[in-house]
Order: C-alpha cells, then structure tokens, then sequence
C-alpha cells in the first residue's frame, strides 16, 4: 500500500476513534455535566468532556480525505464547538440550559450518524486493497 493511502488509512481510524468517544461522552454524560453546571457554577470539568484530538490534525493530513469526508467531519466538530462555546459561556438558567442541552445533544447525534456512514464507507473502501492483498496471499 502506498504511503499516502496507508496515512489517510490511519487518519480515518483516528477520526472515527475520536469521533465515537466525543459522542459518547457528550450524550452519555449529559446529565451529569448539566448538573455539576447548575450546582457548582464550575465549568472545569467540559475540559474533559469535549477533548478531542481533531485540532491537532494538520490541513496536509485533511487534504488525505475525500471531499465529502471533509465536509461532514467539519459540520460535526463545528456543532460540537458551538456547544461548548454556550456551555461556557452560558449564564441561562438549569431549565434553560437542559432545554437547549437537549436540542444540541440531538443535532449532534444527527450529525455523528451521518458522518459514521461516511467514516464506515471510506474505512471499507481503504481496506479493499489490503483484504484483497490477504486474499491473493493466503493470509
């Protein structure tokens, strides 16, 4: 396999790790993270939540994706940036916090499943070459 598919192989493994563990956390832990908000005022702990390692990433390794990879991984990670952002920056009340909570939770949601479609589509057609290598070699 040449390099460049080999990197953009393993550029699609890390973005579907971090993109199921984001969304894990920020659907698994909402209840929590909405609480300690409301009784503590603190907002420390979102550090921990919204971590993610897609900053990190350089435009030379985004350029290894497909168009449409691209624009669907930049819809997710901007609705989740814009969560955080009214997270920290919030001064609604707890009712108003779940209520909005909620709907970001939801449009988050919808957008991770339509970006595993794509992320799931680009993994399967990256590793072809490499079932098909195992095949014709009896590995």
């Amino acid at each position: 396999m040449e390099k460049s598919k080999e990197l953009a192989r393993r550029l699609l493994v890390i973005l579907d790790n971090d993109t199921k563990s984001l969304h894990e956390r920020i659907v698994e832990r909402k209840d929590e993270y909405i609480s300690f908000l409301s009784l503590h005022r603190s907002r420390e702990h979102f550090k921990k939540i919204f971590r993610s390692v897609y900053h990190t990433i350089t435009i030379e390794n985004m350029l290894l994706l497909t168009e449409e990879l691209l624009v669907s991984v930049n819809k997710f990670y901007r609705l989740i940036e814009k969560y955080e952002w009214y997270l920290m920056h919030t001064e609604d009340q707890p009712s108003v916090v779940e209520n909005v909570s909620n709907s970001y939770v939801k449009d988050i949601s919808s957008q991770f499943s339509l970006l595993s479609v794509f992320l799931e589509a680009e993994l399967n057609t990256a590793s072809e070459p490499l079932e098909k290598f195992d095949r014709e070699h009896g590995l």
